[in-house]
């Protein structure tokens, strides 16, 4: 429905949202929910039935026990110094000394199920390359690949609608910063929906995140953004915290 809005009415769109997005998250007491239906299915490019019954499966979790699990993955993180990402068209390390890990188990989303944390904002050191697209303001950004050195983001390319990337990245001072760095970690959330609402949970998974970072982890970024984006590693890749695996083609190790 936003095929034929211009890149940079998007973008200001998507910063004006951020700031709502931002009070909410502030201010109020929040959940945020995706219910499936028929537009959701066919976005997911799946029926609605399987899409409802892997939403259910995904929600319907014992929470208590599931989150206790990803706390006790969480602190044996907390102290970490340094997190390597490795896979397909990856190569990307940075520290996250000083910061926090947290569980989000079904308070913040639902379905909920992610380890997230704020890396240290200009530590960022390589690349990586993503299997899926980037979603924002209902665009796909495929073939998305970041490099940075000593810490500067300095290439930002795709395949597809790279103006708005461009456009999204200069919202504003902390835009192009990496804010969030997190693993999916719901085993019934399994295939890819183009909802990040829904794919940053993809247990196996891991996902940064441009923008605003969480101050209970830590971080320092502010923007008007939040965009997450997701990188598959079940089929290959692996993630070390301080030169020991944590998750290797989409199993934990804890």
């Amino acid at each position: 429905e936003h095929d034929d809005i211009p890149a940079d009415r998007l973008s200001l769109n998507q910063k004006a949202m951020g700031r709502v997005s931002t009070l909410r998250w502030q201010k109020t007491r929040w959940c945020l929910v995706r219910v499936p239906n028929a537009a959701l299915a066919q976005q997911a490019q799946t029926d609605e039935e399987s899409l409802t019954e892997m939403f259910f499966d995904a929600c319907l979790r014992d929470w208590e026990r599931e989150g206790e699990r990803w706390r006790q993955w969480a602190a044996r993180l907390d102290g970490a110094r340094r997190v390597r990402v490795t896979g397909r068209g990856t190569d990307l390390a940075f520290s996250v000394e000083g910061r926090r890990w947290l569980a989000w188990d079904g308070r913040g989303n639902m379905p909920d199920g992610e380890i997230l944390t704020a890396p240290v904002e200009d530590s960022l050191e390589g690349e990586i390359w993503f299997e899926f697209p980037g979603v924002l303001s209902g665009r796909l950004i495929r073939d998305l690949r970041l490099v940075w050195k000593a810490g500067q983001l300095v290439q930002a390319s795709a395949s597809t609608h790279q103006d708005f990337l461009r456009a999204v990245l200069a919202t504003d001072a902390g835009s192009g910063v990496v804010g969030e760095f997190a693993f999916g970690t719901n085993p019934a959330v399994d295939r890819f929906c183009n909802d990040i609402l829904l794919d940053e949970k993809i247990g196996g998974t891991v996902h940064i995140a441009f923008g605003r970072s969480y101050p209970q982890c830590g971080g320092h970024n502010e923007s008007a953004i939040h965009w997450d984006i997701v990188k598959d590693l079940r089929a290959e890749g692996r993630v070390e915290v301080d030169g020991t695996p944590v998750l290797e083609n989409g199993r934990f190790l804890f």
